[in-house]
């Protein structure tokens, strides 16, 4: 290889964005360090020193399953990167898939990943043909030692993702390496003369020292590659933003780790994989096939059985698909309900090996069921969990897992001493003034094992059996009038349900408690993660009891510590009895869940009602408190909170500056104590509220290295990551120039949020709809929004000095 050429790789490789492991991304630098040097590998050195193949692209057909290699580094194209390091290109894979997603010969695609990932270029658009290949076969991704990095993001796609128990998986994550040479090419001589049109234009340039504005641009192109690869994970395997953030920060999990960590669905092998995806009329041996174009063109066969034809009827595949299917759902209705079958694995090879239908597997199963509970009356007592409650434990982690995307998400709910939902170990991550959803903390309870059974069942079959269980039998009965009874309406010819267990409907393991379980941790999640700002800043009190007026006294003026004379009393601090009242409010609104969404395995519409209605009542809070910062309200001493005698207003306003930051603080750090004038209370200034029109000279001024105004790069900002920026779009809507400078509350109390007790977060309640034949939800919140005091927060109109 010419030294062109490899100067060639080297330049591309310190430029690119890459999701790649960082150990196999050093691995490659120390080749091509090699390689510069003069010192030169065969392709099987290569092969063993980077890990990835020299053998071309292949795919293996077992029976009527194609696996497909993804190994080595990942790159788009087949170019010098690719030759120098082993890999896969993603333009040959989404050729490969598309022609396997549309050859009705093949019934179902293995990806057989073992990759430390690549470039970022490329995992984006074969993600998206993956996703579309999956609705027409299934598409199983086999972490077979590595799927890392972009190897994931590709593997993220599939319908199922399997993980060996010792694979390597994750590493979500992107980094770029820049490596400058102007000292070496000054130390031989070398001047480099750079002339650009564009500030940027030569960011990354290896002949010239990085600038901080330039670090800062590169640094946003990185991370907007890493939003897209955890937007594509979100999207592949239904999880929730906050969920991938919690995994996504470049750590790699082993085996069963993967599948904990929501990465991954279970643990198994390759072979596994496909013996459970062949055809029984598979042929023997395995055949590989290049896929050249759209067309596959058959190799002799690795193997000393005769390889038949590739191609098969589309209807004889359309049959072996619909009888594994048959046989899978068989499996999993057996498997719920085999601790209450008497020989749950007898019954199970009768009704495959029968060719039963699903219908009627169905009814034989309900018939074991009753047969079974007939055995063992109602009403008898047992050590521990109850039948009805293990259900109820199980379906509810099931559901969970399907509104929550991830068994991280899944497993983080709790109930308090009252039977209430409570999300735990979690905290709420902010962003350069913007909330960026949840982070998840501490060790969470372990699902229940059959839960994701539960999370690819249909509500309509969840709603039959939770009807059986109330003694109520669905045999026969269709859709609509199963629909309007699991959700509460009764009707001529059929008892009440839980009549013959005793007391209403809403028993453990009713639909209705069920359903309200799941939108409750939906509730929960899109409350933790809702896109509020005021909790950076804003006191929250301790919760009220009732709604009479809360009476809150000034706390500011806490006097020094005094001298005690020998045998005297200790001073009492004399409050001035100066605070603000306020009561709380309820608001809420009203939504429902209607018997075609239960029909229709609708569960994604309610929980998007669910959440949106979830993020108005955090919107509404965070709306109140802002309106009472806006409004400059009337305090008790009948002075607004923002006044001249309150000293609290800049005089020389101007948009964010060191010099008004200056002057912001010096306010803040000068007020006094209402008691005692002569001491000074000394607060920081910790916070810097900005309208979302000021937010880039904002985070330019708190972030920049030197002084942004100044014309010397040399003189420091002072001002670098002192105060934490917040950026609220509802101040654009009062002034979109004019900012403000808080302390921390513990100092202070400026603002302060107070709850009914019990109701810190949305209150979900439900009853049955007659109108729309559903279940109506309604969610409400008691809170109230109060301005407490005026000495740990200052205003800046932001209008220049004319």
């Amino acid at each position: 290889m010419t030294a062109r050429r490899i100067n060639k790789i080297a330049n591309a490789f310190y430029s690119t964005p890459l999701a790649i492991l960082p150990e196999k991304a050093a691995d490659i630098e120390t080749l091509i360090e090699a390689r510069q040097e003069g010192v030169f590998f065969t392709q099987d050195e290569v092969a063993a020193f980077i890990g990835g193949p020299t053998e071309s692209h292949e795919i293996v057909m077992h029976g009527n399953v194609a696996v497909v290699s993804v190994f080595g580094v990942i790159e788009k194209r087949m170019n010098l990167f690719v030759e120098i390091s082993g890999g896969t290109s993603t333009e040959l894979l989404v050729r490969d898939i598309e022609a396997l997603a549309n050859d009705d010969s093949v019934s179902a695609i293995v990806l057989d990943v073992d990759s430390p990932g690549g470039s970022v270029n490329g995992p984006s658009e074969l993600s998206h043909v993956i996703v579309e290949a999956r609705n027409k076969k299934r598409i199983v991704a086999v972490a077979n030692d590595l799927a890392a990095s972009a190897a994931y993001w590709i593997a993220s796609a599939a319908s199922e993702v399997v993980t060996t128990d010792s694979a390597s998986v994750g590493s979500i994550g992107v980094f770029a390496v820049f490596r400058e040479h102007s000292q070496a090419e000054a130390e031989r001589g070398i001047k480099t003369t750079i002339v650009q049109a564009g500030d940027m234009k030569t960011a990354g340039h290896r002949s010239k020292a990085m600038t901080d504005d330039e670090r800062a641009m590169l640094q946003e192109r990185v991370d907007s590659f890493h939003e897209m690869f955890m937007a594509a994970v979100a999207e592949n395997r239904g999880m929730s933003m906050s969920a991938v953030r919690s995994v996504a920060d470049g750590r790699v999990y082993v085996g069963q780790q993967a599948v904990e960590a929501g990465l991954a669905d279970r643990v198994g092998t390759l072979s596994q994989v496909i013996e459970e995806l062949s055809s029984r009329t598979s042929r023997p041996g395995g055949a590989r096939v290049r896929v050249e174009g759209m067309q596959m063109t058959k190799q002799e066969a690795e193997t000393t059985t005769e390889v038949e034809t590739v191609d098969m009827e589309a209807v004889a595949t359309k049959a072996r698909q619909e009888e594994r299917e048959r046989v899978t759902e068989i499996e999993a209705m057996v498997k719920v309900h085999g601790p209450r079958i008497g020989d749950a694995d007898k019954l199970k090879e009768e009704l495959v090996s029968s060719g039963a239908s699903l219908d009627s597997a169905r009814a034989r199963v309900l018939k074991a069921l009753t047969e079974s509970e007939t055995a063992a009356p109602r009403g008898s007592f047992e050590v521990g969990p109850s039948s009805n409650e293990k259900f109820y434990e199980t379906v509810s982690d099931g559901l969970a897992f399907r509104v929550g995307g991830s068994e991280a998400a899944a497993s983080n709910f709790a109930r308090d001493s009252t039977g209430r939902l409570k999300l735990c170990n979690y905290e709420r991550v902010y962003d350069r003034g913007h909330p960026a959803g949840i982070r998840f903390t501490g060790q969470a309870r372990k699902i229940h094992p059959d839960a994701n059974i539960f999370r690819g069942m249909r509500l309509i079959d969840i709603a039959a059996e939770c009807l059986n269980r109330e003694g109520i039998s669905t045999r026969g009965m269709d859709p609509t009038p199963l629909a309007k009874l699991a959700l509460g309406w009764e009707f001529e010819g059929v008892p009440k349900a839980g009549a013959l267990g005793g007391g209403g409907f809403h028993t453990t393991g009713s639909f209705p408690e069920l359903l309200r379980d799941a939108a409750n941790k939906t509730l929960l999640m899109a409350y933790a993660e809702a896109p509020s700002t005021w909790r950076q800043w804003v006191h929250q009190a301790e919760s009220v009891s009732d709604f009479k007026n809360i009476h809150r006294v000034r706390l500011s003026g806490v006097s020094d510590l005094e001298v005690i004379p020998e045998d005297k009393a200790f001073p009492e601090d004399e409050l001035k009895d100066s605070g603000e009242d306020y009561a709380v409010e309820t608001r809420g609104k009203a939504y429902s869940f209607t018997r075609q969404m239960l029909i229709n395995d609708d569960l994604g519409a309610f929980t998007t009602l669910t959440i949106r209605q979830t993020r108005a009542a955090e919107r509404t809070i965070n709306r109140a408190v802002y309106a009472v910062l806006t409004g400059n309200p009337t305090m008790r001493d009948n002075t607004t909170l923002f006044h001249a005698n309150h000293n609290n207003i800049v005089d020389t306003t101007g948009a964010p500056s060191v010099a008004q930051l200056n002057e912001m603080k010096r306010l803040i750090r000068l007020q006094t104590d209402p008691n005692k004038p002569e001491i000074i209370l000394n607060h920081e200034m910790r916070f810097l509220l900005v309208p979302a029109a000021l937010e880039g000279v904002t985070l330019e001024l708190l972030n920049s290295v030197s002084n942004p105004e100044g014309t010397n790069s040399g003189v420091a900002n002072i001002w670098r990551n002192r105060v934490t920026p917040v950026v609220e779009g509802q101040l654009d809507l009062n002034d979109p120039v004019a900012y403000y400078g808080l302390g921390a509350w513990q100092d202070a109390d400026h603002i302060e949020v107070s709850f009914l007790r019990g109701e810190e977060s949305p209150i979900l309640e439900d009853e049955f709809d007659f109108d729309k034949k559903g279940r109506k939800f309604t969610i409400h919140q008691t809170f109230g929004v109060k301005a407490i005091d005026w000495v740990n927060i200052v205003y800046n109109d932001g209008t220049s000095a004319g």
